[in-house]
């Protein structure tokens, strides 16, 4: 869980073998599921895309423009953390709270919405053909 002031402190927390095992099961219709441990968290993956982060077991999906009102609507939150003086910093990943964790459609749902986001920020880094 979040600290009161919702900001993660460095620190390293160990992801546990249940959360990484109820993740990979809950997303396994999404494609081929792995986990890459980073951090102290870990990144899952669908087919070699990452769409999701977790951490203190949480889980929480990839973000980007065209997704997040759908994270907004539920009352989701960016994952925040503070790596040193200059405040705190975040990252395009948002809560997926532990109602919808457990309701496997939603789980697909939410993991869908990653998995399109990372697939988005993929073709926006493809370098583009010089032209004749």
């Amino acid at each position: 869980m979040l600290p009161a002031h919702g900001i993660r402190h460095n620190r390293i927390v160990a992801v546990d073998q249940h959360t990484l095992d109820f993740a990979v099961s809950q997303f396994a219709e999404l494609g081929h599921i792995t986990v890459k441990k980073m951090f102290g968290g870990a990144g899952l993956y669908a087919d070699g895309m990452i769409f999701a982060l977790l951490d203190d077991g949480e889980i929480y999906i990839k973000v980007d423009a065209v997704n997040q009102p759908e994270f907004e609507a539920i009352g989701s939150q960016i994952f925040t953390y503070a790596v040193d003086e200059t405040g705190p910093k975040t990252l395009n990943y948002w809560l997926l709270d532990s109602d919808r964790l457990a309701e496997k459609a939603e789980c697909l749902k939410y993991g869908q919405l990653g998995i399109e986001a990372s697939l988005r920020a993929a073709e926006k880094k493809k370098p583009k053909k010089p032209k004749l």
